[in-house]
């Protein structure tokens, strides 16, 4: 805790509510590590008036507290004493060395005996005390910003380091010889021969690209772009950000005229490729990587050659491919499977159906979270319990709510069960789930609510929601409008209606303009 005449400007001294302090242990940044160690110091007494960093509970930092904390709290006051003993006999060596760039290899030298470094942290030693040793740049200046970088791709570094390499190594800055992808096994590798070759123009590219990423990983959503590449994060879609950020990188004139709407085409091919790949596993994610780097080569030589770069290039690379993607009966296969549900991909492809049929007025955040969960989840029409209510087994096989079940009833509706519980006709998206659960159709479909100040909000199937009112027609009567919110009854019929409607419209929405 400093005094009243201390210098406040000095390094190293951290505010809190109530005074300035300087930490005699401090860590490093890098990860919140430094935020975490405040926290706990506060969760300790020892603090008091900070903030809780976001994800805090997720980091080591935070689960090493609660852990020995834990501990702890068992022990008798006898013991406590004997671990405080203990950790006052532990002996601190000092050494002294004569520059930055030798204080890191001394470090690596010495953490060869402990616990391995990370990749990022022998790139960051390497690029610091290079950066010091020829460009006379003093480590707290690179460490400050390398620490830009590390915001920008925060979680994800190893990550990032790969995907650089991998989208930019067509340039004489990022080539290296004989290695023509990264992964993790030559990732130190690579990046110190970089280093040691230009570390001063890298660490400026890193910079610039670290910005890029950013981007993808939280882009502009109010842009047509930013909500385009922020559906690639719905979709799950990580291995496409290597050419994602190649592309962001491109100069305008590298396209036609109208760069953006040729960007946006990538973007909506991109998805599709995406999606396709997630419902069928064609073809395997070991491939994605060099497809990505295929991509980019396609585009450098066209470049090269004075062309422009559009969305066929990229397409024609993906799908011609000897990797080729599922075929479109092999996509219809996946999205008419009866367990469609369990599909990574079922919960995105509801939310998209009611995308394609909203109006500008009407156009609920169905990505919505609280906390860490979604506020709109799969709701089954048809409940996807095995034990299934008696006045559903009625309606199934026809029979009146006062006629008797029998087991042939039973039979059947089991039969129905299996067919299309899980089936895409039968899912729908509710932010009440719990509410409906195995209610009857009818309750389900005009379940109401009451919020705070009298207000009555529908939370069944007429709560507005354009995928409640996709129209489709029964038995080939042309002309009703019939809807889930709307219909009389819910049985096969209905179902099926419903399930080759949704199906018609994702798989013409998923094709590929080479198979229109």
């Amino acid at each position: 805790k400093l005094k009243q005449n201390d210098n406040k400007n000095q390094k190293g001294v951290h505010k809190s509510k109530k005074f300035d302090f300087i930490l005699r242990l401090q860590p490093s940044t890098q990860n919140l590590n430094l935020d975490d160690y405040k926290f706990i110091l506060q969760e300790c007494g020892v603090l008091e008036g900070l903030q809780k960093p976001s994800n805090f509970g997720n980091r080591r930092m935070a689960k090493a507290y609660y852990y020995f904390s834990g501990q702890i709290s068992d022990f008798n006051i006898n013991e406590i004493e004997e671990l405080a003993e203990k950790i006052n006999q532990l002996n601190l060596v000092h050494i002294q060395v004569s520059s930055s760039s030798d204080a890191f290899r001394l470090f690596e030298t010495l953490n060869n005996r402990g616990v391995p470094l990370s990749a990022i942290d022998i790139i960051k030693n390497k690029m610091l005390s290079e950066m010091e040793r020829k460009h006379q740049q003093s480590i707290d200046t690179s460490y400050d910003k390398w620490q830009e970088i590390i915001f920008n791709i925060e979680g994800y570094e190893d990550r990032f380091l790969r995907q650089y390499y991998n989208a930019f190594k067509h340039e004489p800055l990022v080539q290296v010889e004989k290695i023509s992808r990264a992964t993790s096994s030559v990732l130190i590798k690579i990046y110190e021969t970089l280093i040691a070759r230009n570390p001063e123009e890298l660490f400026e590219d890193l910079m610039i690209k670290s910005n890029l990423y950013k981007k993808i990983m939280d882009p502009d959503q109010s842009k047509e772009l930013g909500e385009k590449i922020k559906e690639l994060d719905y979709i799950n879609t990580v291995p496409m950000y290597t050419l994602l950020m190649y592309i962001l990188s491109l100069p305008k004139n590298h396209f036609p005229e109208d760069a953006a709407k040729e960007k946006i085409k990538i973007l909506e091919f991109i998805q599709k490729y995406a999606v396709r790949r997630n419902l069928t596993d064609m073809p395997g994610t070991g491939v994605l990587d060099q497809l990505n780097i295929d991509a980019i080569e396609e585009c450098e030589k066209n470049i090269k050659n004075g062309e422009k770069i559009t969305a066929n290039i990229i397409s024609d690379v993906f799908i011609k491919s000897r990797h080729r993607p599922a075929n479109l009966k092999e996509l219809e296969d996946k999205l008419d499977d009866s367990y469609f549900y369990f599909n990574s991909m079922s919960r995105y492809l509801l939310i998209k159906l009611d995308s394609m049929q909203n109006s500008k007025e009407y156009k609920p955040d169905l990505w919505e979270r609280n906390g860490k969960n979604y506020v709109w989840t799969i709701e089954h029409v048809f409940p996807q319990g095995d034990k299934i209510p008696d006045d559903w087994v009625k309606m199934i096989v026809g029979k009146k709510p006062s006629e008797k079940i029998d087991a042939q009833d039973l039979k059947d509706s089991q039969d129905f069960h299996t067919t299309w519980a899980h089936a895409l006709g039968n899912l729908t998206l509710s932010a009440y789930n719990s509410n409906l659960s195995n209610s009857g159709f009818e309750k389900k479909q005009s379940k109401a609510e009451v919020k705070s100040g009298g207000q009555t909000v529908k939370i069944g199937y007429e709560n507005g929601l354009a995928i409640n009112k996709l129209s489709f027609n029964i038995n080939c009567q042309n002309g009703q409008e019939n809807s889930l919110s709307n219909v009389k009854k819910w049985t096969e019929a209905e179902v099926k209606a419903r399930h080759e409607k949704m199906l018609g419209i994702l798989l013409d929405y998923y094709k590929f303009d080479s198979e229109r």
